[in-house]
């Protein structure tokens, strides 16, 4: 996302480091006001993601959120983008009704629907994305970064 131009202040990802919090306060709350002030969701399902309560609490934030803004009719409304690492399963994922969920796997044209749905969503929210740099970066992410990634996770779940 950095290489996309976009800054630390435009994402926060809750299973980093948590650099984003303030010591002393309560977690929980402060993700919260993270995702209040979000505008796009993007849901990563892993197995790891499936045994951890907390990020199940997140994504029940999310739709709670969504619904809130729907009842309210504001315009500019969370917007979801569910994301599944094989090998979990998009079944439940596709009934929580967040939208259809893409694979990340070895399919490039996958991983191109991901930053394709992803540039699409910030530029309905209204974020600015610089064309060469969100191109010069997708094709990095696509080519390199997530095949590392997905192998180191492969190899981590075995």
């Amino acid at each position: 996302m950095k290489d996309a131009g976009l800054g630390s202040g435009d994402f926060f990802c809750s299973s980093q480091t948590p650099y984003w919090f303030t010591q002393g306060k309560n977690d929980a709350s402060q993700i919260y006001g993270f995702l209040d002030q979000a505008v796009v969701f993007m849901q990563v399902t892993t197995k790891l993601f499936l045994e951890r309560p907390n990020c199940l609490l997140e994504v029940g934030y999310a739709i709670s959120r969504r619904r809130r803004d729907q009842a309210d009719r504001r315009s500019s409304r969370l917007q979801m983008l569910p994301i599944v690492v094989p090998p979990v399963d998009f079944t439940p994922i596709n009934n929580m009704r967040l939208g259809s969920a893409i694979a990340l796997n070895d399919e490039k044209k996958n991983v191109n629907l991901f930053a394709a749905q992803l540039r699409k969503l910030l530029e309905q929210s209204g974020h600015p994305i610089n064309d060469e740099s969100w191109t010069a970066a997708t094709g990095t992410f696509v080519n390199t970064n997530w095949p590392n990634a997905l192998s180191e996770y492969r190899s981590k779940a075995d």
